[in-house]
Order: C-alpha cells, then structure tokens, then sequence
C-alpha cells in the first residue's frame, strides 16, 4: 500500500490553506482599492481554490479513502487474530456478523471500542486494535471469574435466602417463583450480610461489589455440575418474548470449551424446591 501522510505532514497543510484563507478574506474586504485591484484580488483568490480542487484536493481525497481501507484491514485482522489465538487454547470461537462469541465471551465491535459481555451483561470495554492484545485481555478476564473459589453449597444458600427474602417482600410471583432482575440485588444484600468485615463495619469500603456479569458466570459455574444440592433443586424459567423485549430477562454463558451449546440457557425467574422422589 502507498505510503500514508503522516499526521505533521497533514496539519501543516491544512494549517497552510487556512493561513491563506484569511489572506483571501481579509483583501477581499479592504475598502478603497480600485477596480483592477479589486479584480486582481479575486483573480488570486479562484486561483488559489482552482490549485486546492485540481491538485491538494484530490490528493487529500485519495489519502482519506487509503486511510479507510486501511482502517477496514486492520479491524478485520483484528478478528482474524482472536480467532487464531483462542483456537490455540481450545476456546470455540463462533463468528456472526456484528459480534463474535469467543469462549465464555460475546465481544462486539464500534471501531476501536470493543464491548465484552459475559453472557447477556456487560463485563467490560476496551479500546483496542490489536487481536492479540485483545485475547490477553479476555483471557485474563476469564482467570478473574475463575480466580475466586466457588462454594456451590454456599453459593446455592446465598440464592435460597435471597428467594426468600424475595417472598418475604412479596416480590415473587406464580408459586414462588423471582424474576432474575429482582433477585440479584437481594443477592448483592445477602452476600453483604454474610460477610464477617461488611457485619462488623457495614460502610461503603468494606462493600464487596458484585456485578451482573459474576452473577450470571457463578450461576452457569453452579449448573455445571449439577443444578441440586442434597434435597433441594435450583430451578429456572425460561422467558416469553415479552420479558426478554423490557430487558427483564439474563442469559447465562457457555462455560464449555471442545463444543458449541445449542442454545445458551436464558433466565426469566428463579426457585428451589424439593428433587422428586425426596
């Protein structure tokens, strides 16, 4: 590809035209000149904007549309790049046409700005150009959810007050039944509540922050194994169409890693009761 101008050599020109824009404007608006003056001043100014359309013009227009596609080849080789480094780890990466699942990840693309949701919620964004840079991240983030050790047993007892606490609140619905949405901030305060710091100095630094994106990876970390702890059964319900619409609902993401999930599991409301056969 042809050599593109460089950001000094661009602003020089352009601060180079406008100079001469206001040379132009301000002899065209000096008063008591005579007539050939007058002429010759605007004879300088057509020749000036004749020299910028026949000759920096097109030349800035071409440097534009190389800038362009160069633009375009590099974000596409961005993609091309995560492919390639997430294949080699054994992440599955599946290609759509706005986005990418890459892994537990949907990376979605605006330019330099790459968004990364973990399941159906925002976990992060980042500008970035290169693939690899891009991978390290994720892959990092990845070692992040899985850094803190998962206690199912504690995990599925978090869940069970805060459904209760639900009911208790009148919050659930349908045979004790908690919208996803209504459930997580009850299980932020029941979290809060269960540990020893936050109980004996209840202030904002001691508040562990917890966001939706943890909250979907545990409850995809939780199911699996298996959905059941003893006696009792973590149930979920898929969504209608109308929920998913207001943005009531939460998908959970894929945690596999050697094959592609049908479909990834969307949550309208959660419950516990009993296995059969208890």
């Amino acid at each position: 590809m042809k050599r593109l101008p460089t950001n000094r050599n661009l602003s020089d020109t352009l601060e180079t035209l406008n100079k001469a824009r206001k040379q132009i404007a301000a002899a065209v608006k000096r008063q008591g000149i005579s007539l050939n003056e007058a002429i010759s001043v605007r004879e300088k100014a057509v020749a000036a904007l004749q020299a910028l359309t026949e000759g920096t013009l097109p030349k800035l227009e071409q440097e534009r549309d190389s800038l362009v596609k160069h633009k375009d080849s590099v974000f596409q080789r961005r993609r091309e790049d995560l492919r390639r480094f997430a294949e080699e780890v054994n992440w599955v990466v599946t290609r759509m046409e706005r986005f990418d699942y890459v892994g537990c990840f949907k990376v979605s693309y605006k330019q330099e700005r790459v968004t990364v949701d973990v399941g159906s919620e925002m976990h992060g964004r980042i500008d970035v150009v290169d693939g690899s840079e891009l991978f390290q991240y994720l892959d990092q983030t990845r070692k992040d959810l899985d850094g803190i050790n998962f206690n199912r047993e504690l995990f599925f007892r978090t869940l069970k007050f805060a459904i209760s606490l639900a009911r208790i609140q009148g919050r659930d619905s349908d045979g004790g039944k908690v919208p996803v949405r209504i459930l997580y901030p009850l299980v932020v305060l029941v979290r809060q509540s269960l540990d020893e710091r936050f109980f004996k100095l209840p202030i904002q630094k001691s508040f562990i922050d917890y966001s939706t994106a943890r909250f979907v990876y545990d409850i995809a970390r939780f199911g699996q194994g298996s959905w059941s702890v003893g006696d009792e059964r973590l149930r979920t319900q898929t969504p209608n169409m109308e929920t998913i619409a207001k943005g009531e609902s939460m998908t959970l993401p894929w945690l596999g890693r050697h094959e592609i999930s049908a479909t990834r599991i969307q949550i309208g409301a959660l419950w516990i009761e009993r296995r059969s056969g208890q």
